[in-house]
């Protein structure tokens, strides 16, 4: 993890940010490891992902246990800058427990009223005095400007009580979506369960067989982290993203199932990179929007991360851009039947490897995003396999080339970093 890991960090654009899923093994030495390579100055938050559900009936079950039941997973948070990467809101609706009621016949439906005033001195850019319907004068400190309150009571956005003289508050109705200051606990956004199931489903595997990957990432969770790391396109969008994309540095880096890979499993032979662009295109048939955050997953696994970035920018227009690293690491037959006859079988692969599901996946994916989506969104990648690139050297008066074909993957990647 050390070579990987200082790359990630060379890589990272100045407001950019790295999320690591692990668990609870290794999740104090990934943080000690990390507080080195980053800086413990640099430390953004440790995410809890839970990743069981209750639920029995969606594969909730919870295996015996004599201590603790384990339902969680955490997710290390570090940007390259600290003060330069601000996580995003998302869009949610509103989960506030209580009776949602339409209190003055909105035709919005059912809402709550929200406080909207908060302490402070008169000095405050927002001290102003709002006059309520009945006459009834509030002078204090609010939590929106004057323009913002003028133009939220236009829209009928603003309650003042049944008798129209109490304080302001600001509608907030039950069916609307709502932006939402990210939690460092993650719910509700898919299970393990659930993510093996549903890649079951895209690779049309029985039911009843083993899983075609072990532990893969929901993509509702990734889609969560993309959410609030990434802008849908940030050339327009100074203040969120400064500087842009153009001199292809990531933005945010996704790094799943790093518990996983030992040195052994990174001295594997090759590795393969997927780039995508999912865009719109203008009547012109050019490009209309300029390149957007790059996120780069060097754990590329099963391909969730692909799958995440492709799903979100048709449905927000974004322009965001993937790159996967992966091993081209052996299936084995005995422990991974499913897998390994799946790509013996349905893709033909000879020698079948974890990056031939990667790669297939990240197809069916953007298939299926085009079969659902209007046909303004495009997705397209590219595979690169990556060789051993001879040197040329003068021995004792003589040009020679000079192969490192006996340095394995993790050395070069060790030498690269130091």
């Amino acid at each position: 993890m050390l070579p990987r890991l200082k790359l990630a960090r060379d890589l990272l654009k100045d407001d950019g940010v790295i999320f690591i899923s692990i668990d609870d093994n290794e999740q104090a030495n990934l943080k000690l490891l990390c507080d080195e390579i980053f800086g413990e100055e640099n430390f953004v938050a440790c995410l809890m992902w839970r990743k069981i559900e209750e639920n029995a009936s969606s594969g909730g079950t919870m295996k015996q246990t004599k201590t603790f039941r384990k339902d969680h997973e955490y997710i290390l948070c570090y940007a390259k800058t600290q003060g330069e990467f601000l996580t995003k809101k998302y869009m949610e609706l509103p989960n506030f427990e209580g009776n949602y009621k339409n209190l003055d016949n909105d035709p919005r439906g059912a809402f709550k009223a929200g406080s909207i005033s908060m302490k402070g001195n008169k000095k405050s850019a927002k001290y102003y005095e709002v006059t309520t319907p009945s006459g009834k004068k509030y002078a204090r400190v609010w939590r929106i400007t004057k323009d913002e309150f003028d133009e939220l009571d236009q829209d009928n956005r603003i309650y003042y009580g049944k008798k129209q003289d109490s304080v302001p508050q600001i509608k907030i109705f039950l069916n609307e979506e709502r932006p939402v200051t990210p939690k460092t606990i993650f719910e509700n956004l898919g299970s393990a369960y659930e993510a093996s199931e549903n890649l079951k489903k895209m690779f049309q595997i029985p039911i009843d067989n083993e899983p075609i990957f072990d532990s893969p990432k929901p993509v509702e969770l990734i889609k969560r982290i993309l959410e609030v790391s990434t802008s849908p396109n940030p050339a327009n969008n100074a203040i969120d993203y400064a500087g842009g994309g153009g001199d292809y540095k990531p933005h945010s880096l996704n790094v799943s199932h790093c518990e996983a890979r030992s040195n052994e499993a990174i001295q594997d032979s090759k590795e393969w990179i997927a780039t995508n662009a999912t865009h719109s295109r203008n009547d012109k048939g050019g490009d209309s929007k300029a390149e957007g955050d790059i996120v780069l997953d060097f754990f590329a696994s099963s391909g969730t991360t692909a799958q995440a970035v492709m799903e979100l920018n048709a449905e927000d227009g974004g322009n965001r851009q993937f790159i996967l690293v992966q091993l081209d690491e052996k299936i084995d037959e005995a422990k991974s039947k499913t897998a390994y006859d799946f790509c013996k079988n349905e893709l033909g692969s000879k020698n079948p490897a974890i990056s031939d599901i990667t790669i297939e996946r990240v197809k069916r994916a953007a298939q299926k995003i085009k079969n659902t989506q209007d046909s303004s969104t495009e997705s397209s990648f590219c595979v690169y396999s990556l060789e051993s690139k001879p040197e040329i050297i003068n021995k004792e008066g003589h040009l020679h080339l000079k192969m490192s074909n006996s340095l394995t993957p993790f050395d070069k990647a060790r030498n690269l970093a130091l």
